[in-house]
């Protein structure tokens, strides 16, 4: 199974919807990219940088706790992202910043916990 997703140790893999998450690549140039007399393009690429964007199921009070409580840290700090990394074909794990982190309540469910929906984690390898 390629789902699996740990953020510093922690199997965040169940809070996720079923669809997965996505794996998006960019590139980090230097300055000494440009345009060369025969008009081609030579970008100066230093490395190249995985983006892992998931989106979440609705969550509990005490799961958007939980889950933020690993997460929020790593837009000050980095945290360690195990994941499927498609572009290797394997399992790895990465040190990424956590981008901003929104969520929207939406009430209390049927079995009296408040829940919040729209909570999308994006992991920047660092």
């Amino acid at each position: 199974m390629v789902n699996t997703i740990k953020v510093n140790t922690v199997d965040i893999t169940s809070l996720l919807t079923p669809v997965g998450y996505q794996v998006g690549y960019q590139p980090v140039t230097g300055r000494w990219g440009g345009y060369t007399l025969d008009g081609k393009f030579h970008p100066d690429v230093l490395a190249v940088k995985a983006v892992l964007t998931a989106n979440c199921m609705p969550l509990t009070a005490q799961q958007i706790a939980g889950i933020l409580g690993e997460y929020v840290p790593g837009m000050e700090t980095p945290v360690e992202v195990y994941y499927f990394d498609p572009r290797l074909g394997d399992y790895r794990i990465m040190e990424a910043l956590a981008g901003a982190v929104s969520q929207k309540y939406v009430g209390v469910g049927a079995n009296g916990s408040d829940y919040f929906t729209g909570t999308i984690l994006v992991f920047t390898e660092q």
